[in-house]
């Protein structure tokens, strides 16, 4: 990578490194600040970038500077701070699971059922068919009703972003695991003019107790990048 993702928060908005290797492949290491681009802005920007490299004037869609027009620029006097939940004392793992492995938990949480603890020494039926309703039920009120909502009252958002970040700061809430997904991003449309990447991966990611989830190249499968904060001994 460029540089380490801390310092690319701070001060630096994009950076980018060629790495050469003696066998003859390369890599290309990008960071990019959330200040200036979300997830798929970065993908979209990359993938053009590579079409105007290999000369495919076809492929290449010019972006929209429209933001602010669907969601126009509001005084926000709430102090959030987005540095909560950063920390450098973390340890990354990759676990990778091919579509069959995929197929095979699919199948297994929606027919059944998950058996946790309870305080009697017994365990407690949950099925697992009621939380896929759920999640779609969730997706779908991300509607045009929601999103005019949060065009007109996008500070409430944000009020309760810095309400569970206060609360956080505080030690007031439990330890949270987030999760994240670059799934069914263009990760692999990258073609620079020598085909398509052989493999797209991520850094360790600078918050803790972080998941994220990338789709594999073959399609199907799922690569879940997983940073815990590490405790260390004294």
């Amino acid at each position: 990578m460029p540089f380490e993702l801390d310092d690319i928060s701070n001060s630096l908005p994009l950076g980018v490194q060629l790495n050469i290797f003696q066998c003859g492949g390369f890599a290309i290491g990008q960071c990019i600040s959330h200040k200036i681009a979300d997830g798929l802005s970065y993908f979209m920007f990359s993938k053009i970038w590579a079409a105007v490299a290999r000369g495919d004037q076809a492929s290449i869609n010019p972006p929209e500077f429209v933001s602010s027009t669907l969601f126009p620029p509001k005084e926000f006097n709430i102090g959030f701070d987005g540095s909560v939940g950063i920390t450098k004392d973390r340890v990354t793992k990759r676990f990778v699971f091919d579509a069959s492995q995929i197929e095979n938990l699919r199948e297994r949480y929606e027919q059944t059922p998950l058996r946790i603890p309870s305080s009697g020494g017994g365990d407690e039926e949950c099925g697992h068919g009621m939380v896929i309703p759920v999640v779609r039920e969730a997706i779908g009120n991300i509607d045009n009703v929601y999103v005019t909502k949060l065009q007109k009252q996008g500070d409430e958002h944000l009020g309760v972003m810095k309400k569970q970040a206060d609360s956080f700061k505080r030690g007031e809430m439990p330890t949270l695991l987030s999760f994240s997904s670059y799934c069914r991003f263009p990760l692999y449309d990258n073609d620079f003019g020598w085909g398509r990447p052989t493999w797209v991966g991520s850094p360790a990611l600078t918050y803790k107790n972080l998941v994220l989830f990338m789709d594999t190249k073959e399609g199907g499968g799922i690569e879940a990048y997983v940073s815990l904060e590490h405790y260390y001994k004294k």
